[in-house]
């Protein structure tokens, strides 16, 4: 059975899903159903992942023969191993012939290789968009950042998070390591304070937060954008999950 997360209204819909709600009985339904191609996309990603790993071990065994200049094939290739064996080398013709037939036979294996990676690299993206993508928009949107503002955010925080072996969301600091903070806390402290201009005016995000009444009062976790810039990336995650703020 699907599962159906019921909302009283469409405005009360999550924009990610907004394509995937049906109206029913006065309800807004969404269906698990449309998000089976996550699924469908790991098998097949695995798939693919075999599939390169046989080709790449197929393509070295060849490596050595690039020397050829040319490809032959691979009956032709024993053949002339037999010969060698045998004390009679083949005359130049049939060498340049068997040569050609390699180059061939490679480049075939290369082309392959490659479609084989391209197909690869659109599941990854495809994989990447339903359980990285998708989410952190809901999650920014509840922090309060716009919606007309959330493409924006998507590409400005690109190389901020990434996926672990288990799926699990994970916010990177500015050297690529684990910042040691949520998602949820990256938009509504760090981010906020780095790009203020893309939140609502109001202040107030769908996770509940409250305008800001402080604004000109200096407290103890308010510091200069100067001070700030001394610190490490995980003195940095630790000031702003204490719901430290950055003035100037």
């Amino acid at each position: 059975m699907p599962v159906e997360i019921l909302y009283e209204s469409r405005d009360a819909v999550p924009e990610s899903l907004a394509s995937h709600v049906v109206e029913r009985d006065g309800k807004f339904v969404f269906q698990a159903e449309p998000l089976s191609v996550v699924s469908e996309t790991q098998s097949k990603l695995k798939k693919l992942r075999a599939d390169l790993d046989a080709k790449a071990a197929a393509l070295g065994k060849y490596g050595k023969l690039n020397e050829l200049g040319d490809e032959l094939d691979i009956d032709e290739l024993l053949e002339l191993r037999e010969l060698k064996k045998q004390g009679k080398p083949l005359a130049p013709d049939e060498k340049s012939d068997i040569e050609r037939q390699y180059r061939k036979q490679l480049d075939k294996l290369s082309n392959d290789l490659k479609a084989r990676d391209e197909g690869l690299t659109a599941a990854q993206r495809e994989l990447q968009h339903y359980k990285l993508t998708v989410p952190l928009r809901d999650i920014a949107a509840k922090a309060g950042v716009g919606t007309n503002n959330l493409d924006l955010m998507v590409l400005d925080t690109a190389k901020r998070f990434k996926l672990d072996e288990t799926g699990k969301i994970i916010v990177l600091d500015d050297d690529g390591d684990d910042a040691g903070i949520t998602p949820k806390d990256f938009f509504e402290k760090l981010y906020k304070a780095q790009r203020p201009n893309l939140y609502d005016a109001t202040g107030a995000g769908g996770s509940g937060a409250k305008p800001d009444t402080t604004a000109g009062k200096t407290s103890a976790k308010t510091i200069t954008r100067a001070a700030e810039s001394q610190m490490t990336p995980q003195e940095k995650a630790a000031f702003y999950r204490d719901g430290g703020t950055v003035s100037g």
